[in-house]
């Protein structure tokens, strides 16, 4: 009699995806890489990455000094420490964003300085899904 065991791969396959999925870290660095994309992007283009909207202008006294001392460089950037120092990151099972003190000011704005947003506040249900999608069609393959 012989006998042999059909789904042998498919199994092993399903349970590699349910271990990856059970650590879901390698997961959520790969969405942590796509919302610091999403970042650099909204520096180059100078708008919020929720909504596209342009940031605020600055003001005249602050446009007079960037265009003094820092001639051709975009909004928030002087130097550019500032925005590298915006990081997304996975820390556990969550994914956090960490920048400077300054930085922090510009994002969230003050009484005196308009918020301008450069890391996505929403979540993008597409991007994630995309992201989990992909891992797990890769195991799957």
């Amino acid at each position: 009699m012989f006998t042999t065991n059909f789904f042998g791969d498919a199994i092993a396959k399903l349970q590699a995806a349910r271990n990856t999925i059970s650590n879901p870290t390698p997961i959520l660095q790969q969405i942590a890489a796509q919302y610091q994309q999403q970042v650099e992007r909204s520096f180059d283009r100078e708008q919020d990455p929720d909504d596209n909207s342009p940031w605020a202008d600055l003001t005249p006294a602050t446009l007079r000094q960037k265009q003094l001392h820092y001639p051709g460089t975009k909004k928030l950037v002087r130097s550019g420490s500032g925005k590298r120092s915006v990081r997304v990151l996975v820390r556990g099972i969550a994914i956090w964003a960490d920048m400077n003190e300054t930085m922090q000011y510009h994002h969230t704005g003050t009484r005196k300085m308009p918020k301008r947003n450069f890391i996505p506040e929403k979540i993008d249900e597409d991007l994630v899904q995309g992201v989990v999608a992909r891992v797990v069609f890769a195991i799957l393959q």
